[in-house]
């Protein structure tokens, strides 16, 4: 049996002593995830889309109305300028995108 260690608390809270707040907040945000991925994952399936192609549309999302130079998207999403190219171009046939010269 595994059991938090209560003697790193001034409290006797083992969720409050030094760190354990931080580690609390990372395990929630784990199970969050945990939680909704299969969910995420089903309805991206269900549109057609891939995880890559939404992060694009929310990265542009977050810059409407100005939109993004796809450089900087690459920055954003840290991949290559031919993987964005794919990405916009997949996005540009569904007709969820755009370019603008």
């Amino acid at each position: 049996m595994a059991r938090f260690n209560t003697e790193t608390s001034d409290t006797g809270d083992p969720y409050m002593g030094s760190g354990n707040l931080e580690a609390l907040l990372v395990l929630n945000l784990s199970r969050t995830n945990n939680l909704l991925s299969p969910w995420i994952q089903r309805s991206l399936r269900d549109s057609d889309l891939y995880s890559s192609q939404l992060n694009v549309l929310l990265l542009l999302h977050r810059s409407y109305p100005r939109g993004l130079p796809q450089s900087e998207i690459g920055t954003n999403l840290v991949v290559s300028k031919a993987n964005v190219t794919g990405l916009v171009d997949r996005l540009e046939e569904k007709g969820l995108v755009y370019r603008d010269c």
